[in-house]
């Protein structure tokens, strides 16, 4: 996200608290990104999970809008992170899920072979 900073600094927010609001969201990704893929993969609910992690996110966005000091920042950017960290991969695995077989056609390989590429049928590469 990354017009946030310019968000924080609209609202007066000083260099260091820029960089501490911005530097939360990868550590929260690092621990709650394999507890979410955990509980996907442990319920095989998928796409209940990423509703959830999407509305989440949705309703710290919306409280995040609402306010400016510090102190109430720092835990919505921490709750957004934590309900933000699954949703790019639970999207990717409901992708390849719809796909089906067909999910062979859509990987980069696959695509190289079809156009010729360094891994394709003219033997280059």
């Amino acid at each position: 996200m990354p017009f946030l900073a310019l968000y924080y600094a609209q609202n007066g927010m000083s260099a260091s608290q820029i960089g501490l609001l911005s530097g939360l969201l990868p550590l929260v990704t690092l621990v709650s990104a394999p507890l979410w893929g955990g509980l996907a993969d442990a319920t095989q609910r998928h796409r209940p999970v990423l509703l959830l992690a999407m509305a989440g996110s949705i309703v710290a966005v919306a409280a995040l809008s609402q306010t400016s000091g510090l102190r109430w920042l720092i835990p919505l950017v921490i709750l957004n992170a934590f309900f933000l960290a699954p949703v790019i991969p639970l999207v990717d695995n409901t992708v390849l899920t719809m796909l089906g077989d067909r999910r062979s056609l859509r990987t980069p390989a696959a695509h190289r072979r079809r156009s010729g590429g360094p891994d394709g049928a003219d033997g280059a590469g």
